[in-house]
């Protein structure tokens, strides 16, 4: 009986654990003007380097050709809604042997399903996404 009573206790907590975002998470997310600093990309994806008052930020997309665009522009400000892409386990490649536990910060590079790694640099809050980019395109919600 008193298996069973923590069996019933560990399920419970298992099923409360949350393990990706939604549409109503990230509508939920509060916008903020970010600067665009500067653009870098590898492998398939873009690399955008952003600030706010306090910090610096990088936001990867995924490289999409979009032919009619507000295309991101340096020194620009954008609203934007960035989440960790810690938080967006789908991107990643379980089984690479760098694979990120998506509730630990404790890695560097995040190892993304094409075989790209994506690492935090000296200065850098952490890596996020978000769906106000496309490609190198600004999308308004």
């Amino acid at each position: 009986m008193k298996n069973y009573f923590l069996f019933i206790i560990l399920l419970i907590l298992v099923m409360s654990c949350k393990t990706t975002y939604t549409e109503s998470d990230i509508k939920n997310t509060s916008t903020t003007f970010y600067e665009i600093y500067k653009i870098d990309s590898i492998k398939n994806y873009y690399i955008i380097y952003a600030k706010d008052e306090r910090l610096k930020f990088k936001i990867l997309s995924k490289k999409q050709n979009q032919y009619k665009c507000d295309k991101l522009k340096i020194n620009n400000k954008y609203p934007l809604q960035i989440l960790p892409l810690s938080l967006n386990p789908q991107m990643f490649d379980s089984t690479s042997p760098n694979y990120l536990n998506r509730y630990s910060h404790s890695l560097l590079c995040y190892p993304l399903k094409d075989s790209t790694n994506v690492c935090v640099e000296t200065g850098i809050a952490d890596i996020y996404f978000t769906k106000n980019i496309v490609g190198l395109c600004f999308v308004k919600n």
